[in-house]
């Protein structure tokens, strides 16, 4: 049979034919409530925020590939461990977990050139990252960008300065050095003494490397180091 890929559906035949009215049933033991996780809060609150600076929520996959992540983005060739890799990918483009938002936002943007300006997206989603002793965890980031006709490092900065003030998140804005962003008109968000976001114009061949034509600003901050 061509349609048995995993032992869960050998067990759904199972109960098909047993028939899943017949199985017993039982109550639960336990009392329990529902509540909201940890970082849903901040996740409303970023979302309310950035709808009434005028943006749109996107939802994107998870899976990327080296050439969005790190190439595009003005990064050398990564190494095979630099991300989760898929052992047997269906598509090119789709070869590994994200890192970051970023790369799919302006996918999203390059899928929508025939559309007028200024086009705003923003995106709160999990990314796979390396912590500190080796292990890939998942990891809860935020991430906006502004295609325009104009948007400057001054649209940026007011942006991130605003994300950080209503939403209460407690960090400081430093002169950044992140290849995606043109040099000297980008900084970073600096959390309890390391970096954990970056801001700016995006840099001419990012643009083009993801076939944009309109300058564009992005915002993009790692929101674990605030739940």
């Amino acid at each position: 049979r061509q349609d048995i890929l995993h032992r869960v559906d050998l067990i759904e035949d199972v109960g098909i034919g047993h028939g899943f009215g017949n199985f017993p049933g039982s109550l639960p033991a336990a009392v329990t409530f529902g509540a909201a996780l940890p970082h849903q809060r901040l996740e409303d609150a970023l979302r309310s925020l950035l709808i009434g600076h005028g943006y749109w929520e996107a939802k994107t996959l998870t899976l990327s590939d080296a050439g969005d992540q790190f190439t595009r983005l003005g990064q050398t060739t990564p190494s095979r461990d630099a991300a989760v890799t898929l052992a047997n990918p269906v598509l090119e483009e789709q070869t590994l977990l994200r890192r970051r938002l970023l790369p799919s936002l302006l996918r999203v943007l390059a899928a929508n050139k025939h559309r007028s300006l200024p086009q705003r997206l923003f995106e709160i989603g999990v990314v796979v990252e390396q912590d500190k002793a080796g292990a890939w965890r998942n990891r809860i980031r935020f991430a906006c960008v502004e295609a325009a006709a104009k948007p400057g490092f001054a649209d940026a900065k007011g942006l991130a300065l605003s994300i950080l003030r209503d939403a209460g998140l407690t960090a400081s804005l430093e002169p950044g050095s992140d290849p995606a962003f043109i040099a000297g008109r980008q900084g970073e968000v600096v959390a309890s003494g390391r970096a954990v976001g970056t801001f700016g114009e995006l840099h001419p061949d990012t643009l083009v490397a993801f076939g944009l034509a309109a300058p564009a600003i992005a915002v993009e901050l790692d929101l674990e180091p605030f739940l």
